[in-house]
């Protein structure tokens, strides 16, 4: 019992002296971040993460340790005010019921804990103070996570593990319980683990701290974000009602009051074009739309924007839309490469909206494995101007009336128009200013295509021709640089209605609707003409034999013509034969009749012959003559 008198003859006699004395010799290690290009060691990174190394919060001890917590302190208190003598000692274990070393450990444990009562709270779980391997073995363990688990190519606990039990034969040692690995594993710093195993970027996109607001998102309009997605649902054509497939939807989003300015879908992949036209329907006003939607619903936002964010992934340089917003002071700038944090508030509004389409028939869910074995195509049954309209009602009626975590629970409508209200008159405005003219601006971000103007009218798109008697001074001018070619014309035009173009008069200046040619045929996008123009026919399968019969029979003929023409000349070349024979056997005959030559110079001229006979008389050959 010598023994333990040394710790009683050093305790003070002052309870704050106590307290003063064991926070100075406190030492415990605070949790800590490490990083790899912190030079620690993963057995230092461990020892400071080990389970002794922090104290959990007071809120976190059970009702029945803290009870005992406060027993051990009263009796600890009770030491200290006794007179440190092995009776009083001895006197207050008894009276506690524990043995006097287990009132000392209680003493060291409070001294330790800096004189706190939650440091002699029971540990759920038992004593963890210390870990029971081997030292060489904690050796081994802690270089195979730091060789084998925390480094590329990423390796499961199990492998990591086969190599550590390899390490501990080799020199000797009993293997460690996996579970002993997957313990010190879980001990690490999320943060380190996703940047070893994965990269800093990873661990930066999910660990990382978000921006609570963004510079610059002081008012409405002034900070605007604009994101894509293919939308999570089948369409229907408008005429036959058949799937076409899955739409992209482009949103406009303000980050002051989470307002969706504008949107706009389409059929066709993300472009400058669609960020063009979804920010012409974000700043134009809205009257005239809802109403060709039918929507009796309120949608305030209009005005000019101040700076837009749109996906780095999209090439502006050199498009018209960018060339749109410098000509109306709009500031357009890609996200930041590398930092998603940019894009995190569209890209949440995205999410809600498309968990809202989930609830259509039709939709295609988020993945394959949500899917299942639903038929999307069989069950769909919007098209997509019915989609568009379904979408907007849900923004007016609901997402601008929803209160939002972000706004301080304000709803974005609420929050959009109490600025203008606050602000307004002081700065004699109602709400965003509007371009000069509304019709020039939706105009300028259009795409265009330049054409020569003919008799006919223009052809424009898929070979659609249009015309109107605007066109007709313009048909016969030449090219100003190259006589010999046609002068080609502006023609803006709309891929959601291409039933009309819009031609830029070059000595009014200004915009002229020039309607389809052909007046029967229907308004229709862009999309749906290219999908006709690809179009293949039904193959008639009847047509398909006849033209080959038709095709037998015109060979026919005419190797029927041809063998009749050859079998004709042939006749007459063959006649031609008989009669030279006929001919040449009479001369025979008739040479062979005459006398034979006497002396040339004793013939006399022969007597003369009769008409009778000269005509049936046949010619002689040329050598019975000579």
């Amino acid at each position: 019992m010598s023994k333990l008198r040394g710790p009683l003859q050093s305790i003070p006699t002052d309870p704050k002296e106590l307290l003063l004395s064991s926070v100075a010799d406190s030492a415990t290690p605070l949790p800590f971040r490490v990083t790899k290009r912190e030079s620690r060691s993963i057995r230092d990174i461990l020892a400071a993460t080990s389970p002794d190394s922090s104290e959990p919060p007071i809120s976190a001890i059970q009702e029945k340790a803290w009870c005992e917590a406060a027993l051990r302190g009263q009796a600890i208190r009770d030491m200290i005010a006794a007179s440190a003598t092995k009776a009083a000692v001895e006197e207050i274990a008894a009276r506690y019921g524990v043995d006097v070393s287990t009132l000392y450990r209680w003493f060291s444990v409070f001294r330790k804990g800096g004189g706190r009562l939650s440091a002699l709270a029971r540990k759920k779980g038992g004593s963890k103070r210390h870990s029971r391997l081997d030292p060489r073995v904690e050796a081994l363990l802690c270089e195979a996570i730091d060789k084998f688990y925390l480094e590329q190519p990423r390796r499961p606990i199990t492998s990591v593990w086969d190599d550590l039990d390899d390490a501990c034969h080799a020199e000797g040692f009993a293997p460690p319980h996996i579970n002993t690995l997957r313990n010190r594993i879980a001990r690490l710093d999320a943060h380190l683990v996703l940047e070893r195993r994965y990269s800093a970027k990873v661990a930066r996109e999910k660990l990382g701290a978000l921006p609570s607001r963004f510079e610059g998102a002081s008012a409405p309009h002034a900070l605007v974000q604009i994101d894509h997605t293919k939308g999570d649902v089948v369409l229907l054509d408008e005429e036959t009602r058949l799937p076409i497939g899955r739409p992209w939807l482009t949103f406009v989003e303000d980050i002051y009051s989470r307002m969706i300015l504008g949107f706009y879908v389409s059929l066709d992949p993300p472009s400058a074009l669609s960020v063009g036209l979804a920010i012409a329907h974000a700043v134009l006003p809205k009257d005239s739309w809802l109403a060709e939607h039918g929507i009796d619903l309120v949608w305030p936002c209009q005005g000019l924007l101040g700076c837009v964010y749109v996906d780095s992934g999209l090439d502006l340089n050199g498009s018209l839309m960018k060339r749109g917003c410098q000509e109306y002071g709009i500031d357009l700038q890609n996200r930041p490469l590398g930092q998603p944090d940019f894009g995190g508030h569209i890209e949440r509004l995205i999410g809600t909206l498309m968990r809202k389409t989930h609830e259509l028939p039709g939709t295609t869910y988020s993945s394959v494995a949500e899917k299942g074995d639903y038929d999307a195509a069989a069950q769909a049954c919007m098209t997509l101007q019915e989609f568009e309209t379904w979408i907007a009602h849900f923004i007016l009626g609901v997402y601008h009336n929803r209160p939002h975590r972000g706004i301080g629970r304000q709803t974005p409508r609420q929050r959009y128009e109490s600025w203008f209200q606050e602000h307004g008159k002081n700065l004699g405005i109602t709400g965003a200013p509007l371009p000069e003219d509304l019709h020039r601006f939706r105009l300028d971000f259009l795409p265009f295509k330049e054409q020569t103007i003919q008799r006919y009218g223009v052809e424009m798109l898929h070979g659609t021709f249009y015309f109107a008697d605007a066109l007709r001074a313009f048909s016969k001018e030449k090219d100003p640089q190259d006589p010999r070619k046609g002068r080609r014309f502006r023609f803006a035009y709309d891929p959601r209605d291409i039933s009309i173009i819009y031609f830029w008069h070059p000595v009014a200046e200004e915009y002229i609707p020039i309607p389809w040619k052909d007046s029967s045929r229907r308004p229709m996008s862009l999309w749906e003409l290219r999908q006709k123009a690809q179009e293949k026919p039904p193959v008639d399968p009847l047509a398909e034999s006849t033209r080959r019969r038709t095709r037998a029979s015109l060979r026919d003929i005419q190797d029927g013509a041809q063998a009749a023409t050859q079998k004709s000349r042939r006749d007459a070349t063959r006649a031609k034969q008989h009669r030279t024979k006929n001919i040449h056997r009479q001369i025979g005959k008739a040479t062979s009749s005459l006398p034979a030559a006497a002396d040339p110079i004793a013939v006399e001229p022969p007597e003369p012959i009769s008409q009778d006979e000269a005509a049936w008389t046949p010619v002689a050959p040329y050598n019975v003559i000579e």
